[in-house]
């Protein structure tokens, strides 16, 4: 698998994925949505041990044989999930997933089709980040009695009423240092349209850049161009299509690119300089002047940038 599951932003249908199930990470496939009543109990107990442990990642879409299959979703059947199905697998938790803190996030990733071009967008793996929950507590998946479950491993194991017991009386002296939030904050992920556009422009062969010249007289990516897209996304409107085309380049050139400089702007970008060279530097800027957006007076990206 190329890059991190944690900083992955779409998966590839059929293709296998290296990382195995472990104490915080786990795969299930449901073939068909809506996810039937035991599917659904199945989730709310791998919330409910992950959040007693160290918090994880559920992908839902994923068999048991690391092999991405995805999920068919609209997009109608993704707000459903979010704000109706999913709401109500939280809503009894004791203590609540959602106040004073948030305690998860649920991302659909979309799935790529397998000759690598197309992306299938009704077809995506349902991510769900899970936090972990205050060290000295036990959360229970129903608000009228105590039903919990902790992780061990790879698997679920639901607590008997003497080892909840004995499991609260551990936690209130307990005094293990919860996991920073940062463990948590995963990339927001792209919309299917955005890698498409990126996917489109990159496969035409118009894509040489119109003006070589431009690029510098050694043919080196100039760092105050690059500063000035970063620092302008927002203003020229293509932001997600730029950050899918950075990630589509680090997965291409397995180079050590890091997706993550453009998804935390706290992080320095001039990190990347170096390992940027002409041609990607070339592509970069040749996939603005394709989209020609205009800026707020009314010029070309490029012709902004390289004045």
């Amino acid at each position: 698998m190329q890059g991190n599951l944690r900083t992955r932003q779409f998966f590839t249908f059929n293709e296998e994925i290296q990382e195995e199930e472990n104490e915080c990470l786990e795969f299930k496939h449901f073939k068909l949505y809506p996810f039937k009543k035991e599917q659904l109990e199945t989730i709310q107990k791998l919330i409910c041990a992950l959040v007693n442990h160290k918090g994880g990642r559920i992908f839902i879409g994923i068999t048991d044989e690391r092999i991405v299959k995805g999920v068919t979703l609209s997009q109608k059947n993704k707000d459903t999930f979010v704000n109706g199905v999913f709401h109500s697998l939280i809503s009894n938790f004791v203590p609540s997933l959602t106040s004073p803190e948030k305690l998860y996030e649920v991302h659909f990733l979309p799935v790529q089709g397998p000759n690598g071009t197309n992306l299938l967008e009704v077809k995506c793996v349902i991510k769900i980040i899970v936090k972990q929950g205050l060290t000295k507590k036990l959360y229970s998946t129903n608000n009228d009695c105590l039903v919990s479950y902790k992780r061990v491993d790879a698997r679920v194991i639901q607590l008997n009423v003497e080892e909840i017991c004995q499991e609260i009386i551990k936690r209130e002296k307990n005094l293990q240092t919860p996991l920073p939030s940062h463990c948590f904050d995963d990339p927001v992920p792209l919309t299917a349209q955005a890698y498409q556009n990126v996917i489109e422009i990159s496969g035409r062969p118009v894509l040489k850049p119109r003006k070589p010249k431009t690029y510098g007289e050694k043919e080196k990516f100039n760092p105050e161009i690059f500063r000035v897209i970063i620092g302008n996304l927002s203003e020229f409107g293509f932001e997600e299509e730029f950050r899918a085309l950075i990630y589509l380049l680090n997965k291409k050139l397995h180079s050590v690119l890091s997706f993550e400089l453009f998804q935390y702007p706290s992080r320095d970008p001039f990190i990347l300089i170096e390992l940027l060279d002409s041609t990607e530097a070339k592509f970069i800027l040749a996939f603005f002047e394709e989209l020609e957006p205009t800026n707020k007076e009314g010029g070309s990206i490029t012709a902004t940038l390289v004045r």
